[in-house]
């Protein structure tokens, strides 16, 4: 059995995107994540949570994949959150262009 988690990420928890990872995330891989944004890209679109969602999505699935990029499972967009999750994220993008708050 995984570590069902989601992270949502919106403004001042009103959660715009759901990711759910099977496998489970951490507070420190987020943390990393948005690293990698900064490295990665100039337009790191800390301040949307759609395209910030988006990226994160591909970040973890090169995590899972096999070494081809859509051969992961485990990673999904949700509309609402799964009820069976035992921790949640919350990422505010409210923060401008700085790293999101997680809680």
């Amino acid at each position: 059995m995984g570590n069902r988690m989601t992270v949502n990420f919106g403004y001042d928890k009103v959660t715009e995107a759901i990711i759910y990872c099977h496998w489970g995330t951490s507070e420190a891989e987020l943390k990393d994540f948005f690293k990698e944004v900064e490295k990665q890209t100039s337009d790191t679109r800390f301040d949307d949570p759609s395209y910030l969602a988006a990226k994160f999505v591909v970040w973890k699935s090169q995590q899972l994949n096999n070494g081809n990029p859509l051969d992961f499972v485990s990673l999904g967009v949700c509309q609402e959150s799964p009820g069976d999750v035992i921790k949640t994220y919350h990422v505010d993008c409210g923060n401008g262009r700085n790293h999101p708050i997680i809680t």
